[in-house]
């Protein structure tokens, strides 16, 4: 949970108000084995988020889309003063360094959220997005860093205002995880 805002004393008033909280939770299920068949290690992650903002600056808005919680959509085809989404993943650990070069992994996706310039609860009863998908991640762990290439192919649940139909495949080539265990407040 956390905060920041700015006073200004011409207006006497607060401006440029954000409250947001966070949860992310993950649960490392370990190896998977069916008989002698290795089937990955998996992890499930999720994450949680709220952003409350008021009185914010003309070129300060709270975005959603692609790059940050909903993969269905466009990059930023979202936008308000209130935001929420969350995401559940099942990632799945393939191999480790295949040619000494690459390791591979896939993960399988629900994402949901939304915003919106009125009450909070209108995300929830007019403005709630959602999609489903899996990807392949191909981690390179000899880079500096050892990058991620997410590769996703998503499906939105829902028409979006970006010109997206639903159920229409939507593939999304980036770099890193949508979320990862650092908080928001953190990087």
């Amino acid at each position: 949970v956390g905060g920041a805002s700015r006073y200004n004393y011409d207006g006497d008033r607060l401006e440029n108000s954000l409250v947001r909280t966070e949860i992310k939770a993950y649960s490392v299920l370990g190896d998977l084995f069916v008989g002698e068949r290795f089937l990955g290690r998996h992890t499930f992650a999720s994450q949680f988020f709220i952003d409350l903002g008021e009185n914010l600056d003309k070129d300060r808005q709270l975005l959603l889309g692609a790059d940050n919680a909903l993969r269905g959509y466009e990059i930023n085809t979202f936008a308000g003063d209130k935001r929420m989404a969350l995401n559940l993943e099942e990632r799945t650990h393939l191999a480790d360094d295949i040619f000494q070069l690459v390791s591979l992994g896939t993960a399988v996706f629900v994402d949901a959220g939304g915003t919106t310039n009125d009450a909070l609860g209108s995300i929830l009863t007019d403005d709630l997005y959602g999609d489903v998908g899996a990807g392949l991640r191909l981690c390179f762990p000899r880079a500096s860093g050892g990058g991620i290439v997410r590769i996703d192919v998503a499906f939105p649940m829902r028409d979006g205002p970006d010109g997206s139909n639903a159920w229409s495949p939507r593939v999304v080539f980036a770099a890193g995880q949508l979320f990862g265990a650092r908080l928001r407040s953190e990087t």
